[in-house]
């Protein structure tokens, strides 16, 4: 997504709204897939329950090192 430069403007809170908007989607697409994915490789490959591979997925998601 295009950003203004530091020489350029500030938009409008609207635009910045709507900029978060996407961005915001974008994200929670991004983070259910990666949850999805990690869940079923858990559930299949390790054949765990369905709540205990979304748990270690969510687990491994959330890491910070």
């Amino acid at each position: 997504m295009k950003l203004e430069n530091k020489k350029q403007k500030v938009v409008s809170l609207p635009q910045f709204f709507i900029r978060m908007g996407r961005y915001g989607v974008f994200a929670s697409i991004l983070i259910t897939f990666s949850a999805a994915i990690g869940t079923l490789g858990y559930y299949y490959l390790a054949h765990l329950s369905w709540l205990d591979s979304f748990y270690m997925t969510c687990m491994i998601l959330t890491w910070v090192l």
